[in-house]
């Protein structure tokens, strides 16, 4: 299937579904809303919960929910709606966007935030000569995700569970950006020393995989794999945004027969 048909492919799904699921109760909220939890984790410090951040909605800026002393969060936000969670977190952390979802009738769960110190933000640019203002804040957009392994998903608490699937990525994977603007580079790929690496072609067992210098706009990445399936998501790109669609979200390995979860078919909103 050619990325540039993806798109209205997913539309279609994502309305059937839609329609079909919502008569099934699931919502968690108020009529008309729906919840997001998670659990918030530093990267390269799974045990560090960041407790006092605060995760916020990009598209509704009135709503906003506190990060608590393990680490979990609960928002509550409108159904059928485009919403891109975020997290302001303590100082020595960056700000994080996670994918756009569209909500459609059913609360999301284990939408963790996987959160960048500020020496690994800065390092990571360095490396890999992205061009920063004065407070040290990426000018671009960054995207990052991971082509996750199933068991990250099955893994319904995040501790016992989700912190101790690790590595979680699905080696062999691939993914492109849609549509794709001039100067954008990447796919780059995480070895497995979980180290982004322009040589390397297909992912690792750490399934790492970003895009630099992303111009703001919304972009579909579409996932390929020899013999698995993985789901695709949209992501909102902002100058300064870091948008890390992480697991057990973002790429994830779908089971035989399973289709994409309607919350990642979200469609970009027209001009």
């Amino acid at each position: 299937m050619r990325p540039t048909r993806l798109p209205l492919l997913l539309l279609a799904l994502a309305s059937l579904v839609a329609f079909t699921g919502c008569s099934d109760g699931s919502g968690g909220g108020q009529a008309g809303t729906v919840h997001i939890r998670g659990v918030v984790y530093a990267f390269f410090g799974i045990d560090d919960h960041l407790p006092g951040a605060v995760i916020r909605i990009d598209e509704y800026p009135e709503l906003s929910a506190p990060v608590a002393a393990d680490g979990s969060y609960d928002i509550e936000v409108p159904d059928d709606a485009l919403v891109t969670p975020y997290i302001v977190p303590p100082a020595g952390y960056r700000a994080i966007y996670l994918q756009t979802f569209h909500t459609s009738g059913k609360d999301l769960e284990a939408v963790h935030f996987q959160v960048v110190p500020e020496p690994i933000y800065t390092a990571f640019a360095a490396l890999l000569n992205v061009p920063v203002d004065e407070n040290g804040i990426i000018k671009q957009c960054v995207i990052v995700s991971t082509f996750s392994i199933l068991e990250a998903r099955q893994a319904t608490e995040f501790d016992p569970g989700f912190k101790d699937v690790y590595p979680h990525g699905l080696p062999g994977s691939t993914a492109t950006i849609d549509p794709r603007p001039d100067g954008v580079r990447g796919a780059i790929y995480f070895s497995a020393k979980i180290v982004p690496d322009p040589n390397e072609t297909a992912s690792s067992v750490d399934g790492g995989v970003l895009w630099l210098d992303v111009p703001p706009g919304y972009y579909w990445m579409v996932p390929e794999h020899p013999t698995e399936r993985l789901a695709p998501f949209l992501a909102h790109c902002e100058n300064g945004r870091l948008v890390n669609a992480n697991p057990p979200w973002g790429f994830y390995q779908l089971a035989p027969g399973e289709e994409p979860d309607p919350a990642v078919l979200a469609s970009p909103p027209r001009d």
